[in-house]
């Protein structure tokens, strides 16, 4: 069965009465839930206007929806350490703190609040640290960037989840990244994913230091896994290509059949195209990077 994924228009400056549009089109419903957990991007030191991370302003529309049309007890906005994410600082130097303030919201660094070590039955990770705040019965949305990856070759929705593992050196999983994303998603897994791609990042030195492409969209749906195929259709790749996509659909985590509404992908695609060269590059950039990651590996055992 085929799952609903939305495609919108904006830019920043009326990100808040398309978000509203968008969602109450597409039919959001918190299904009852009182408390909301926001995973957001700030793996970075990278400004907003990079494309890397995640805008205020996109944040400031969401949280601003979720004040207008549901009275909740609790909004909870997450991130975790990284290598080179420190988001206690990135909240405050990129304007997060009075946004928190003006909505209500708490901010929770997932790798310094408490944790418990749960079983899983991932295709890597047999047992994996699950941040408190995630034990609440709260309803979880994944608000993540639109970007290519030398890494994964993309990093939409579902690598969104990846920072939700709350130990800062998570590099030690990149020989085996696409695993550790859809084992993240089977315990991480969004109640709605939401893919900001208004300034999105494309290019072979994505994540990080991608070419910033002012694409003008968002895309949003209940699966994470439909949501990344639409991704990766925008950005001109072929889903299945993606391992991680693969991985978490046979995992159980959502399908890579949707149903699309909104704007028309190819109308879209133009603004990521890559020649042949540039995905030769991204190719040989993401197999370099896998055998550094497992000789890194090796050599740290």
């Amino acid at each position: 069965m085929a799952s609903k994924v939305g495609v919108s228009l904006s830019d920043y400056t009326h990100i808040g009465d398309m978000l509203e549009k968008a969602l109450n089109s597409y039919g959001f419903n918190l299904k009852g839930k009182r408390k909301v957990i926001i995973k957001v991007n700030l793996s970075e030191f990278r400004t907003p206007e990079t494309g890397v991370i995640t805008h205020p302003l996109f944040l400031d529309a969401l949280l601003k929806y979720l004040r207008k049309f549901y009275d909740l007890d609790s909004i909870y906005v997450v991130e975790s350490d990284s290598v080179v994410g420190l988001p206690d600082f990135f909240i405050r130097w990129f304007g997060f703190i009075p946004i928190l303030q003006k909505w209500g919201a708490e901010y929770i660094n997932l790798s310094k609040c408490g944790s418990v070590l749960r079983d899983i039955e991932g295709l890597h990770l047999k047992k994996i640290r699950v941040p408190e705040v995630f034990l609440d019965d709260a309803y979880f949305i994944s608000l993540s960037k639109l970007k290519t990856s030398s890494i994964t070759r993309m990093s939409c929705a579902l690598k969104n989840q990846f920072g939700c593992i709350p130990i800062r050196w998570k590099s030690k999983y990149h020989p085996w990244i696409n695993e550790v994303i859809a084992d993240a998603n089977l315990v991480f897994r969004p109640d709605f994913s939401i893919v900001d791609g208004i300034i999105g990042v494309g290019g072979v030195q994505g994540p990080s230091f991608g070419v910033p492409i002012n694409a003008r969209i968002f895309v949003y749906g209940e699966d994470p896994v439909a949501v990344d195929s639409v991704c990766a259709k925008i950005i001109g790749f072929n889903p299945s290509e993606i391992a991680y996509i693969k991985k978490s659909e046979k995992l159980g985590v959502g399908t890579t059949k949707y149903e699309l509404v909104g704007e028309s992908i190819k109308k879209i695609r133009r603004k990521f195209e890559f020649n042949r060269i540039e995905h030769l590059l991204l190719k040989i950039g993401f197999h370099l990077q896998q055998a550094y990651s497992r000789r890194y590996s090796r050599d740290s055992l």
